[in-house]
């Protein structure tokens, strides 16, 4: 095999285990939502954050689209709700824990704010403390948040050697001694 075609594969790789880490957890989105928040005076149905940022890796802000309605009516109201929560991620456990729940904006199309429905969004929201995947927030964040510090990486290219007779490849652990044989 040409050697370029065997570096090829080699950078390839990791990509491909990549997506076979995460491509089953991701396939599990549909067993978090929408998820159902119930009170006695109604229930509300939340449906998949959109992510704007993730502070720092300690706090997430995001808006989520809701659906609520009033216990024993057949009336439904449709909402969205800005956000902000703090979160502590186990990256062993694969898991992010979300709490301390912050409404930054709240609508409801058609309905005032002192309306049991405001109310039961604004407290079921600001009550809960979930445990997330941290494979699903990383799904639902934008495509330009940086996932880790780039500040001290070199993103230069290596520089790549090319023999085209056998040849043997030799790690050295720290500077060279060269010695007599």
């Amino acid at each position: 095999m040409h050697p370029a075609c065997h570096l090829g594969f080699r950078l390839l790789a990791p990509v491909v285990l990549f997506l076979a880490l995460t491509v089953p957890a991701l396939a599990d989105d549909t067993l978090w939502y929408p998820r159902t928040l119930e009170s006695d005076n109604g229930s509300a149905i939340i449906y998949a954050p959109q992510i704007d940022s993730w502070e720092n890796f300690e706090t997430i802000n995001g808006w989520v689209a809701f659906r609520v309605s009033r216990t024993g009516s057949e009336d439904t109201w449709y909402g969205s709700m800005r956000f902000s929560a703090l979160t502590d991620t186990d990256i062993k456990a694969r898991e992010v824990l979300l709490h301390d729940f912050a409404i930054r904006e709240l609508s409801i199309d058609g309905l005032d704010e002192d309306s049991a429905e405001y109310g039961l969004i604004r407290d079921g929201f600001t009550s809960i403390t979930r445990k997330v995947p941290l494979d699903l927030v990383i799904a639902y964040l934008p495509r330009d948040v940086p996932l880790d510090s780039s500040e001290s990486l070199n993103s230069e290219p290596p520089e790549i050697f090319v023999s085209e007779t056998p040849a043997i490849l030799l790690f050295v652990d720290g500077e060279p001694r060269f010695l007599p044989i």
